[in-house]
C-alpha cells in the first residue's frame, strides 16, 4: 500500500515535508474512499438490486476516483483535487437522500462530510463554500417536505434497518480517516521537524565553534593593545565586527624610526572578509618588514600585486578587494604621509575638519591587469592634531527616528567635535553615537574607528 500511495504522490511536492505529508493523506484517501464506495456498493446492491441510481454510481464513482488520481499525479493542485472530488460528492450526495427519504434520510447527514473534505484536501475559504452549498441542501429538503413535494417520510419506511447502520458506519469511518490520518501523519512530520531541529542546531553550534576559534586566530592578527600605545600613543581603536569575525582590519608596523597604520575594508563581512584580512595583513607584513619599501604609495602597489597573486585573479572569476587608507608618521620631523585606496584621511585641527582625498581604485577587484599607482600625501602635523582613519561601516549605519542611513556627513559633524578629548574619551564618544544611533536596528557592516593624537 505504501508503494501505491507514493506512486501518485507528485515530483514536486518531494522535497517539501508539509506539502508530501499533505500529498500522502490526499492519496491515501482517495485510496480509503475508493474500498467504502465498493463496499457500500457491494452492500446496497444486495439489499437492491434494482435500484438503477445504485448501480450507476457503483459504475461511475470507482474509475472516477483512480482519474482523479492520475490527474493530481500529473499537475499536484490540491485546490483542483478537493473541487473535483467535492462537486462530485456533493451531486452524489445531494441526489442519494432525494431517493432515500430527503431530511429525514440517512444519507442527509452525509453531507457535512463534503465540507470537510474541503477544507482538509484544499483551503478554509472551500469549506465556507461548500459548507454554505450543503446549508443549501439542508434546506431545500426541509422545504420540499414542509410543501409537501416529495412523500420523503414513506420513503424512510421502506428502508432496511440494516441501510442506516451502513451510513451510520462508513460515516463514522471517513470521520476516523480525516481526523486521526491526519493527526498520524501531522505527529510523524512533527517528529521528522524535531529530528531536522536538533540536527540543525547541533551543525549550527559546531559552524560557530569554528567562527569563534577563528575569531581568536582573528584577534591574534591584530594589533595588540600594547603594541598600538608604543606606536601610537595618543590613540584609540572602534572595533564592531557585524559578525563574529570581521572583514574590516587595521595593521601596525615600525621601520628605520616610522610608524606605519593601515585600515582596510575587505570584500564582505564575516568569514570571507576575515579571509581576506588575513591576506591584507601578511601582504602588508612582506612589503614593509621583509622588503623594506617605506613609500605608502609602493607598499599599496605592493599589497595589490600580492592581493591579485594570492586570489589568482588574472586566472580566475574572483573580484575581491579591499579599500585601505596607509599612513606613515615620521615623528622626528613631525611628518605624516598619506596613500589610500577609497578610503579618506580626516584631519581635525582647532576643532576644523580637514579631508584628504584617497586615489579612487580599490586594492585587487577588478582591472587587475592595469598598473595601479597610488598618490601619496605629505601633511606638516601641528601639536593637537587629530587623525582620523575609518571604514565605512560607521557612516552607512542606519538608524535613528527614520531609520536613515547616518551618511558621510553626519560622521565628520562628530569627528570634528571630538578634537579636545582625549583618546579614550573620543572612543566612548564614537560608540554611544553609534549604539544610539542604530538602536533596534540591525548593524550594517563592520565598523572601524582608529583615532591619532599628535
Amino acid at each position: 500500500m505504501k508503494k501505491l500511495i507514493a506512486y501518485f504522490i507528485p515530483e514536486k511536492h518531494l522535497d517539501d515535508a508539509e506539502l508530501y505529508r499533505k500529498s500522502k493523506f490526499s492519496v491515501a484517501f482517495i485510496y480509503f474512499a475508493l474500498c467504502c464506495t465498493i463496499l457500500i456498493f457491494g452492500y446496497t446492491y444486495s439489499l437492491r438490486p434494482d435500484d438503477i441510481g445504485n448501480i450507476i454510481v457503483g459504475i461511475v464513482f470507482p474509475p472516477f476516483l483512480v482519474f482523479c488520481l492520475w490527474l493530481f499525479k500529473r499537475n499536484g493542485s490540491f485546490v483542483m483535487l478537493a473541487n473535483i472530488i467535492c462537486v462530485f460528492c456533493l451531486i452524489t450526495i445531494y441526489g442519494a437522500p432525494f431517493v432515500t427519504g430527503g431530511l429525514y434520510s440517512p444519507d442527509a447527514y452525509t453531507l457535512y462530510i463534503v465540507p470537510v473534505l474541503a477544507v482538509v484536501l484544499g483551503t478554509y475559504r472551500m469549506g465556507l463554500v461548500y459548507g454554505c452549498l450543503t446549508m443549501l441542501g439542508y434546506f431545500s429538503y426541509y422545504i420540499m417536505d414542509m410543501y409537501h413535494v416529495m412523500p420523503f417520510r414513506k420513503m424512510v419506511d421502506t428502508l432496511s434497518p440494516g441501510y442506516f447502520l451502513m451510513n451510520l458506519v462508513t460515516t463514522a469511518l471517513f470521520l476516523f480517516f480525516l481526523i486521526f490520518r491526519n493527526e498520524k501523519l501531522r505527529l510523524q512530520l512533527v517528529s521528522e521537524l524535531r529530528g531536522s531541529n536538533k540536527m540543525i542546531l547541533e551543525k549550527n553550534q559546531e559552524i560557530t565553534d569554528s567562527i569563534n576559534y577563528g575569531r581568536r586566530i582573528q584577534n591574534a592578527l591584530l594589533p595588540q593593545a600594547e603594541a598600538m600605545s608604543k606606536l601610537f600613543p595618543q590613540s584609540f581603536v572602534l572595533y564592531k565586527p557585524k559578525d563574529i569575525v570581521s572583514g574590516d582590519f587595521y595593521w601596525i608596523s615600525e621601520k628605520g624610526g616610522e610608524a606605519f597604520l593601515g585600515v582596510a575594508d575587505c570584500t564582505g563581512h564575516g568569514v570571507p572578509g576575515a579571509f581576506m584580512s588575513m591576506i591584507g595583513t601578511s601582504v602588508l607584513n612582506q612589503a614593509v618588514n621583509e622588503k623594506s619599501i617605506s613609500d605608502v604609495g609602493l607598499v599599496l602597489q605592493d599589497l595589490n600585486t600580492g592581493i591579485v597573486s594570492s586570489l589568482k585573479q588574472n586566472e580566475t572569476a574572483t573580484h575581491d578587494g579591499m579599500d585601505i587608507a596607509l599612513i606613515k608618521l615620521n615623528k622626528e620631523r613631525n611628518k605624516l604621509y598619506y596613500a589610500a585606496a577609497n578610503r579618506p584621511l580626516y584631519l581635525v585641527r582647532n576643532n576644523e575638519l580637514f579631508e584628504h582625498k584617497p586615489t579612487k581604485q580599490p586594492i585587487g577587484g577588478f582591472y587587475m591587469e592595469q598598473e595601479k599607482n597610488f598618490t601619496v600625501t605629505e601633511i606638516e602635523l601641528q601639536n593637537g592634531d587629530c587623525i582620523f582613519l575609518s571604514t565605512d561601516g560607521f557612516a552607512d549605519q542606519f538608524g535613528g527616528e527614520k531609520n536613515k542611513k547616518m551618511t558621510t556627513k553626519n560622521f565628520k559633524v562628530l569627528l570634528s567635535e571630538m578634537g579636545n578629548k582625549t583618546p579614550a574619551e573620543q572612543q566612548s564618544y564614537l560608540d554611544d553615537k553609534f549604539t544610539r544611533w542604530k538602536g533596534q536596528y540591525e548593524q550594517m557592516d563592520d565598523v572601524l574607528v582608529v583615532g591619532i593624537g599628535i
